[in-house]
């Protein structure tokens, strides 16, 4: 069953500010990485957290796209 166009929007709008929130994530989670690789210290789990941030804003991505493809149609 296909959500509503006022919830489709609002659930476009909510998955935008996440991956909004989620590119600071990965702008200071880079920085922390860069930090510890060029102090020499162990970056491994930095490295981790950065992985899962990354997958994380990937599944954002994808949803927005889904549900800016789905209110496309419903506009159709």
């Amino acid at each position: 069953m296909a959500m509503e166009r006022s919830a489709l929007e609002r659930h476009l709008l909510q998955v935008n500010a996440d991956l909004a929130q989620g590119n600071e994530h990965l702008v200071r989670q880079r920085r922390i990485v860069s930090d510890l690789e060029q102090s020499g210290a162990d970056a491994r789990t930095a490295k981790e957290v950065l992985q899962e941030l990354e997958a994380t804003q990937a599944i954002y991505a994808a949803e927005a796209a889904r549900l800016t493809k789905e209110l496309q149609a419903a506009a159709n």
